[in-house]
This record gives structure tokens, sequence and C-alpha cells, in this order.
């Protein structure tokens, strides 16, 4: 039996660019120090030093997949049918996927059959959030 594994991205706010952690090519790790400085990159030390939470946004697979087989992690802006526009949230108090809209929000189970694929996130295309 296979184990899965929890699948991280991130959003590096100092390069404007998404580190994609779930590439099978490549191998990362994330070190915090104890100053609370947090380095994210490559076993060889090649990487870079993150001194402040607000610098690197680190996201989780939802472990779901579009109708692409694209993987879904928060952050992603995807299309529901019968919905439109979404954002992928995670819900602290329930514990659970959400995909939001600015006038609902939807549990994971109520849409998952209808979720058809994934447009864009909300760092790099932040204009899919107007369409929403």
């Amino acid at each position: 039996m296979k184990a899965n594994r929890f699948r991280f991205r991130a959003w590096d706010n100092i390069q404007a660019e998404m580190i994609d952690f779930s590439d099978e090519d490549e191998s990362y790790n994330a070190e915090l120090d104890e100053g609370g400085d947090l380095f994210i990159g490559s076993h060889d030390g090649l990487g870079d030093w993150y001194q402040s939470p607000s610098d690197i946004i680190l996201m989780q697979s939802t472990g779901l997949t579009d109708k692409n087989g694209k993987e879904i992690f928060e952050g992603d802006v995807v299309y529901i049918a019968g919905v439109g526009l979404c954002v992928v949230k995670w819900d602290k108090y329930d514990a659970g996927w959400l995909f939001d809209t600015p006038d609902n929000a939807y549990g994971y189970q109520d849409v998952i059959e209808d979720i058809e694929d994934v447009r864009g996130n909300i760092y790099e295309n932040p204009e899919l959030l107007e369409q929403s």
C-alpha cells in the first residue's frame, strides 16, 4: 500500500513566482532556523531564505484533481459547472476544503462531481478574481 504524501507549492512574494514542490523530477526541502527564517531549496543547498512569513505563502494540495487530471491546490481558481469560478480555500473551522464565490461557499462534497478545470490561481492570475 502506498501512503499519500502531503504535497505543497508556494508563492514567493519576493520573486513573484510559484515554487512547485510537486515536481517529481526535483527534490526540495524546507528548514526553519532558530531565528524563525525559512529556507526552501534543493537538497544540494541551492535555494532561498525567507525572513518573514509574508515573504512566502505555502499552499497544500487538496488531493483532488479536475476533469483533466490536474491537481487542485489551495489558492487555485477552478470552474465548477452550475456555479462558475471559485477560489479554493481551507476552512479551519470545519477542517475542510471550500470552493468560495463572492456570494456563496461550497464544501468539496457538494461540488466534487462538477469540478471542470483549474483556470489559474489567485497569485499568478489575479484577474480571475474579478470574473468570479
